[in-house]
């Protein structure tokens, strides 16, 4: 049967505006990049992600730096939460995108990019609740910022004070 579309709360081009605002707030940003922002855009099997990963990847394109640094991106489709740390760990990926279509699997991405110094973005909103760094949701009407701080202290990730007084937190 075909997968109903994915609703994604926040449209992608302005999750990628979002994003890339973000970074000036990630004390570690630029050392985790070193010198150029590896960025993995992970699919699932649902059709809806890939269809998510092409629009990411051009709303991306459209952006010459990120935190100052120039960038690439890749588009994975996720086996295992093991091949992704790995695929990590061995590319020096800075970024992992979370597209729409991972339900079950988020659990298993947690636990395998704990201890690894990796900004994960999820592209819906209640990801983040489950263990995904940073995400977009609209609250009241408005597009917001969750951030996973206990996910990000996992993942090495330490955002600037200011940052975390305009995005929801979750614990």
């Amino acid at each position: 049967h075909d997968a109903l579309p994915i609703y994604v709360a926040v449209p992608l081009p302005m999750q990628i505006q979002l994003f890339s605002s973000v970074v000036d707030y990630d004390k570690g940003f630029a050392e985790r990049a070193k010198g150029k922002v590896k960025i993995v855009l992970l699919t699932s099997k649902n059709p809806d992600s890939g269809r998510a990963a092409t629009q990411v990847q051009a709303a991306l394109g459209r952006l010459t730096q990120i935190g100052g640094q120039p960038h690439e991106e890749s588009t994975v489709r996720f086996e295992s939460g093991a091949a992704l740390a790995n695929l990590c760990r061995s590319n020096g990926i800075s970024v992992v995108f979370l597209m729409p279509g991972f339900q079950s699997e988020i659990a298993d991405i947690k636990h395998s990019l704990d201890g690894i110094n990796i900004l994960s973005v999820a592209t819906i909103g209640s990801y983040v609740q489950q263990g995904v760094v940073l995400g977009f949701d609209v609250i009241s009407g408005k597009p917001k910022l969750l951030v996973n701080l206990t996910q990000a202290r996992a993942q090495k990730v330490a955002f600037k004070a200011e940052l975390l007084k305009m995005v929801k937190v979750i614990e």
